[in-house]
């Protein structure tokens, strides 16, 4: 035991002599009682509370995570699309005057690309319904791919023939 202690359980008969006033008793009643909450505190904490339900409510149910997923792959076809898109328009500025020599091959890479935009636009009904299946936003990407290998050969194939040509030339008399 401390020193303070000692003192007062030697000292404890000559300390209770004194009493202490009520005025001080009421004061420390006062400042220990819990203090009450009013109605307008009531419905305030009452509209803190449902602030907070509705806000887990709609972050916890199922259709929230459904349009979180539906905005990412929506946000991954768009990055995809200006890809391929930008890739595509370069190849078609490459592939353009090799066409203008052979307008009957301009016709078919048109009738392709058609063909390929027609199943690229049935492929985009299907995302709407089901922009969160991975397999739809593949098939527009595998649709953009093939555009781009059908336009990437025919350069390869009309850079070859104008070589090929120039070749001819180089050897006739």
């Amino acid at each position: 035991m401390d020193k303070f202690e000692n003192h007062i359980r030697k000292n404890r008969d000559s300390l209770d002599m004194y009493d202490t006033p009520r005025a001080v008793w009421k004061r420390v009643r006062r400042v220990s009682r819990v203090k009450r909450i009013s109605p307008a505190g009531w419905l305030k904490i009452a509209a803190m509370f449902l602030v907070i339900l509705t806000g887990a409510a709609i972050l916890l149910r199922p259709g929230f995570k459904t349009i979180k997923v539906k905005n990412e792959h929506l946000l991954h076809l768009e990055e995809a699309e200006i890809y391929y898109n930008n890739l595509l328009k370069n190849l078609y500025s490459e592939v353009r005057p090799l066409l203008t020599v052979y307008p009957e091959i301009e016709a078919e890479l048109f009738s392709d690309i058609s063909r390929l935009d027609s199943l690229n636009a049935s492929v985009r009904n299907d995302l709407q319904d089901n922009i969160s299946n991975q397999e739809v936003i593949e098939a527009l990407i595998q649709n953009y791919r093939l555009k781009i290998r059908i336009l990437e050969d025919m350069l390869t194939e009309l850079r070859q023939n104008s070589v090929d040509e120039q070749n001819n030339k180089d050897h006739e008399l």
